[in-house]
């Protein structure tokens, strides 16, 4: 058996994990920290939790082969300089874990994967998708979108390396 984590690894991303490339696992949003910097409220992403979050996965799949599929995003023109970084900071927290992990890592931008699973860059389409083949997920909201994408992830990369 085979189980891929996907995961959209922004501040308002998320993780999942599908066995086989049918079976949702797992399923979180993207564990993140508030501390106030300057008076002002700052999400990050959580290091320790999103481990856990992996350890929870492990203990979920004892004696299957896991793969972990991570968006490989980059900032954008449009992007302040501190969300870049901020942005940049997510990526690598999420990377340093799955490497920490022993995971094997696969990296694969946006456009490459929605192409391949036949997507375009509307995140409405995909959380459709992902609610007609998994009803059960919690994805009823708009702002699932990236709980969907993560799932998305997961499918590309089992389709991609397993199937």
């Amino acid at each position: 058996m085979t189980v891929t984590v996907g995961i959209d690894p922004g501040i308002d991303g998320a993780i999942a994990a599908v066995q086989d490339g049918h079976r949702l696992l797992y399923l979180c949003d993207m564990p993140t920290t508030t501390e106030n910097r300057g008076g002002k409220d700052k999400r990050s992403v959580n290091g320790a939790a999103v481990a856990q979050a992996f350890n929870d996965i492990i203990a979920l799949c004892l004696g299957e082969h896991i793969s972990v599929c991570i968006e490989h995003v980059s900032s954008s023109p449009q992007m302040g300089v501190t969300s870049s970084f901020s942005f940049g900071h997510s990526f690598g927290m999420v990377e340093g874990v799955v490497s920490a992990k022993r995971l094997p890592l696969h990296r694969v931008r946006p456009a490459l994967w929605k192409k391949a699973m036949k997507y375009t860059s509307d995140k409405e389409t995909i959380r459709a998708d992902m609610i007609r083949l998994f009803p059960g997920a919690e994805l009823h909201l708009k702002r699932h979108a990236d709980r969907a994408e993560a799932i998305a992830l997961a499918l590309y990369l089992y389709k991609d390396q397993f199937a």
